[in-house]
């Protein structure tokens, strides 16, 4: 399952890239862990793919781009549109999302960042949770041993956007590094999942063409089916 449930570490960074530096920005986002079952309704107006066919096909299974969005969650919902967000008809706004309690047995906020940056500037989110993970090893005598490993699930979020002018960005670089934890290695002889972790990793490389000041939205869903993550995004002027 998808991790980021106790302490989250973020580090941000914003770095200078070889190009052209131009005006600055405001990037907005809201980036959620779904933990359960849930039914989604997306759609989006125009498409927004700027990449080649062929890369989109790879992740089109796990990746979602949307600008109107519903996720139940059995009897709660969460909607993405271009009125903002919204849980159970309460608005989640970008400053304030974080005073709303959400269960988090079935969804959590892990960050809501408003970040400065230039176009052509690229900007990194590491938001991180090490957490301790127990697990059992067989002794030489035949006994089990109750171990703890420290693995840092998370997510890694790249972004840089070039300015294309009429209210037009092309994000030319977004990329994202999930890691999670939902398998275990084998213990002979044993059909119960108690052996040492595996980190597991999945990234995704996105090229997006986006207008300013609007709401979109970008469903990830990791290949074993381990949850989701949800990021709802914007770009302004600043």
């Amino acid at each position: 399952m998808l991790g980021l449930i106790g302490v989250t570490c973020v580090c941000l960074t914003v770095s200078a890239r070889a190009g052209t530096i131009g005006r600055q920005v405001r990037y907005e986002c809201q980036i959620f862990r779904v933990a359960g079952e849930f039914r989604s309704d997306t759609s989006l107006d125009k498409n927004i793919w700027a990449g080649d066919k062929k890369a989109w096909e790879k992740i089109r299974k796990s990746v979602t781009l949307f600008d109107e969005g519903t996720f139940r969650l059995g009897s709660d919902k969460l909607e993405i549109n271009r009125k903002g967000c919204h849980w159970n008809g309460r608005k989640l706004s970008f400053e304030e999302g974080y005073k709303m309690k959400l269960p988090e047995e079935k969804i959590k906020m892990i960050y809501s960042p408003n970040i400065l940056a230039r176009t052509g500037e690229l900007v990194k989110m590491d938001i991180e949770s090490r957490q301790p993970f127990p697990y059992f090893v067989r002794r030489e005598d035949g006994l089990f041993e109750l171990k703890e490993v420290r693995l840092p699930v998370g997510l890694v979020v790249e972004i840089c956007a070039e300015d294309k002018g009429k209210d037009v960005f092309l994000i030319s670089d977004l990329k994202l590094l999930l890691r999670w934890v939902s398998k275990r290695e084998p213990i002979p002889g044993v059909n119960l999942p108690i052996g040492r972790p595996i980190l597991q990793e999945q990234d995704y490389w996105l090229r997006l063409f986006v207008r300013e000041s609007k709401n979109y939205g970008i469903l990830l869903r990791p290949e074993d089916n381990s949850g989701a993550i949800i990021i709802r995004m914007e770009i302004d002027d600043s």
